[in-house]
């Protein structure tokens, strides 16, 4: 039987608190800083010590890597590499080099910023719209195909496009090949918050219409990202071990350092065309190698807390206009999350005898009910998962929400000049793409995690 808030409030003091600044500390920022350098080092050192000379001889013959991303977002993978570049000891680093050649991506906000933003990435190449055009099924035509098989044998004998709408040259373009391909398909047929209708929902149609694209285009190596409840004998029945080999690594926030900060675990695929590549080292073991340095850095939900006095006037500007007026964030919240924040500061004085608006960890999920659920960063002092429509994050140490750029500073994202010096890297977004960074929290792949999954493909 759920209890009333009345049950919890009765424990709380009437007398009223003032909230304290929730700036991130001096040295949460100082180990968000130290695990941005650490990173790439940790890296490098590993690869260098795995394989040796070996890692000189495959970077000169690799000389230029064209690289392609699908379901792209902000551009991570690209991101990604440049972070591996920057890294990268001064006798390797011009060796490495590589050319965006094309981008995927349906959702309008990212897109624009894939196809404006240079201080991010220089897209180079050519965005386009939906990855389905490779498939050259529809999806109605998809949805009717009863079994797995009979949708794989429908999209190999439907027709290829070649030309796709480009939104960098607004007119039509060629799809060009790639050497390297990333992407993340849509997670929700297989996501713990959607059904789980997994081959049954119309989004595995964008999938398979990836995997055609890089079997057609003989693509060297791919890395496929999505949630841990994607089956890889699915991604086996694409690539079929005649032709590709493809390995598993599971990833979490924790494994990069980020114990304390986010949560996100993901699972990465990463596939080798077998004909055209081969395999140096196992990309389990590297990666093991690589975060076992890593895991000793530890970062605290308050280390993200970087937003400038511009950034949380944006945020609030950004709510007044879906709500009206308001001076505080606190008049902008609607009577359900106010109920569900007085919900979770009885909840949180009750279970650990303190005040959440004197605490720099309490951070609350305002879009569920807190007497159902406590969806909050008391589970395990870290920030609660992100996703699509997710609401509001409430800090109530700082009484106000969680803004845009600190959410992409949660997920690794050097925001900072700081973070950007350490890291040896710019990554900017525009304010209009910040206004709507708490709305694009499925769009976003873990920088870090990412990266470190990439550098296999070296």
């Amino acid at each position: 039987m759920v209890k009333s808030i009345a049950h919890y409030v009765q424990r709380v003091p009437k007398r009223t608190v003032k909230s304290i600044s929730a700036r991130a500390p001096q040295q949460h920022v100082k180990s968000l800083s130290k695990l941005f350098r650490a990173w790439p080092k940790a890296l490098w050192e590993t690869a260098q010590k795995k394989l040796g000379k070996r890692i000189t001889k495959t970077l000169l013959f690799r000389k230029h890597l064209q690289v392609g991303s699908s379901f792209s977002g902000l551009g991570t993978t690209t991101i990604g590499l440049r972070a591996v570049k920057a890294g990268a000891p001064p006798s390797l680093k011009d060796m490495i080099q590589f050319e965006d050649v094309s981008a995927y991506e349906t959702a309008k906000a990212p897109r624009q910023l894939l196809v404006s933003s240079k201080k991010c990435q220089t897209p180079g190449g050519c965005v386009f719209g939906d990855i389905c055009v490779h498939g050259g099924v529809s999806e109605k035509q998809f949805m009717r195909q009863g079994s797995l098989s009979a949708k794989m044998k429908k999209l190999a004998k439907a027709k290829r496009t070649r030309r796709s709408w480009c939104y960098t040259h607004n007119r039509y373009c060629k799809c060009k090949k790639a050497n390297y391909e990333a992407g993340g398909s849509p997670c929700i047929a297989y996501s713990m918050i959607g059904k789980r209708q997994g081959i049954n929902h119309p989004t595995l149609r964008c999938f398979l219409s990836w995997a055609k694209k890089i079997k057609k285009d003989k693509t060297e190596a791919a890395v496929h990202e999505n949630v841990e409840g994607f089956p890889t004998s699915l991604m086996k029945k694409a690539f079929p071990k005649k032709s590709h080999r493809v390995s598993t690594i599971m990833t979490e926030t924790k494994h990069v350092g980020f114990q304390k900060m986010a949560r996100r675990r993901r699972k990465y695929h990463i596939i080798h065309n077998r004909k055209r590549t081969r395999r140096v080292a196992d990309p389990k073991h590297l990666y093991r190698l690589i975060t076992k340095k890593l895991e000793k850095i530890t970062t605290k939900p308050g280390a993200f807390m970087v937003a400038t006095k511009r950034n949380v006037r944006m945020e609030k500007n950004r709510l007044r206009k879906l709500r009206g007026p308001g001076k505080k964030f606190k008049t902008l919240l609607t009577s359900r999350e106010k109920l569900s924040l007085k919900g979770y500061r009885a909840k949180w004085k009750a279970r650990f005898c303190k005040d959440s608006r004197k605490d720099r960890g309490a951070y609350f999920h305002l879009g569920d009910n807190s007497l159902t659920r406590c969806v909050w960063s008391g589970a395990d002092n870290g920030l609660p998962t992100m996703r699509k429509s997710m609401g509001i994050v409430w800090s109530d140490a700082e009484q106000r929400p969680v803004t845009g750029k600190e959410v992409l500073v949660s997920l690794g994202f050097p925001m900072t000049r700081r973070l950007q010096k350490a890291a040896g890297m710019r990554c900017n977004f525009p304010d209009s793409f910040l206004r709507n960074g708490p709305t694009l929290h499925n769009r976003l792949l873990h920088y870090i995690a990412a990266a470190t999954s990439t550098k296999n493909i070296f």
